[in-house]
């Protein structure tokens, strides 16, 4: 993603990763894979790609997965960051208690 400017002490923000409630997953053919086998209540992780591909490879079960993401801007050293996702495979209506128990992210 290319942003030709962003004022100094302001931040660009992407979306990385998305998960659909379970009892919509199967009404949508980008945010289901029944090739992964993952139970009908429980939540499938999907990365958020500029292309969804067809085989939906975007889309992962519950686990932990580790993403190494490349920053540069013009005005400072390129850094590499790695973020931690923890997925539960759990949803919770509250979108507080999903954020603490469903799903965890953190930068390592």
């Amino acid at each position: 993603m290319f942003v030709k400017a962003i004022s100094p002490g302001m931040q660009r923000q992407c979306q990385l990763i998305a998960i659909v409630n379970p009892a919509e997953r199967a009404k949508a053919f980008y945010w289901d894979n029944p090739a992964l086998g993952i139970p009908a209540d429980k939540t499938i992780l999907g990365f958020q790609v500029l292309t969804k591909p067809f085989a939906r490879t975007h889309l992962v079960g519950p686990g932990t997965y580790r993403l190494v993401l490349h920053l540069a801007s013009a005005n400072t050293k390129p850094q590499q960051v790695t973020v931690e996702i923890s997925h539960t495979g759990q949803w919770l209506d509250d979108e507080e208690k999903m954020a603490a128990i469903g799903i965890g992210l953190k930068i390592i």
